[in-house]
């Protein structure tokens, strides 16, 4: 194999096309590292994004006491009928 002064790849033409393709690989990796924590949330906290059917937002407001027992049972009877 011939190598001449300019190493193997042709001096920096080379070295060059290997980099650019380095730093495209790297910045890929760094995107795809950012979305992915921003699709999980912020778990540490607790909070995590989902929908809530309306029986678990009708479980949530009996629990809070924002409506009383035969409301929630009327509700609730109403929605599991559908």
């Amino acid at each position: 194999m011939y190598h001449d002064m300019y190493g193997l790849f042709g001096g920096g033409f080379g070295y060059m096309m290997f980099g650019g393709l380095f730093l495209i690989i790297l910045i890929i990796i760094i995107l795809y590292l950012l979305f992915r924590q921003g699709s999980q949330g912020s778990q540490g906290n607790g909070y995590q994004m989902k929908k809530n059917s309306a029986l678990d937002i009708l479980d949530e407001e009996y629990a809070k006491g924002n409506i009383t027992e035969e409301e929630y049972t009327r509700r609730k009877k109403n929605l599991s009928s559908r």
